[in-house]
């Protein structure tokens, strides 16, 4: 059993510290904008992913059962979110904008 602890906190520890390093480095360079309706969405499945975990191991393990309930609100918040990416695209017209780190166009890449 120690084992199977030590492999999920290694896992959780590791993902949690990869995306803050990679968020992290690219805010302290460029920034990134984000949009009121997906912090609306995001945001709050962003908070409750971790509560969630931490209640369902309260026992000290998370079953078969648990990990479905789980993998059934990640698939519905994937859902939700590739619905709302394909009602809001825009086609490119085979034009593409190409910016720089600063946020330049870069006029000599034609799409």
């Amino acid at each position: 059993m120690p084992q199977n602890r030590s492999s999920l906190g290694d896992a959780l520890g590791s993902n949690i510290v990869n995306i803050s390093l990679v968020l992290g480095i690219t805010v302290l360079i460029s920034g990134i904008p984000v949009g009121a309706e997906v912090l609306k969405r995001d945001a709050p499945v962003a908070i409750l992913a971790p509560f969630l975990t931490v209640i369902l191991l309260v026992d000290g393990m998370i079953d078969r059962l648990e990990g479905m309930f789980m993998l059934a609100i990640f698939a519905a918040w994937m859902v939700s979110t590739v619905t709302l990416a394909l009602k809001n695209r825009t086609p490119a017209n085979g034009q593409v904008t190409v910016t720089d780190w600063r946020g330049h166009a870069d006029d000599s890449v034609s799409g």
